[in-house]
């Protein structure tokens, strides 16, 4: 639903976090409907959720306490989208820039 929102820019200001994390996914709808103009609104909204992920991985990496422990190998991270249509989970893959089916 949020990023549903985002999509058709219905996003409420509220005051908790979930207003804040909102209103940072318009950066990822803005983004996906810029790269990908001709896609249909199903697609643009799967393109999307999954910008809205690389979007969380390059925001807490402001972090600076999260951002050495990347750089030092102590924490991982990782982008996971599950797809519900297709039952799979997906993990992004920086190499390829991409996600792939997790098997």
């Amino acid at each position: 639903a949020g990023i549903h929102a985002s999509m058709n820019d219905t996003v409420s200001q509220g005051t908790d976090f979930i207003g804040t994390w909102l209103s940072l996914a318009q950066a990822a709808a803005e983004k996906t409907r810029r790269n990908n103009p001709k896609l249909n609104d199903a697609l643009l909204q799967h393109k999307c959720e999954k910008e809205s992920i690389l979007l969380s991985l390059d925001n807490i990496l402001t972090f600076p306490w999260i951002k050495s422990g990347v750089e030092g190998g102590v924490i991982k991270l990782h982008g996971w989208y599950f797809s519900m249509e297709e039952g799979h989970l997906l993990e992004f893959n920086p190499k390829k820039e991409c996600f792939d089916r997790i098997e």
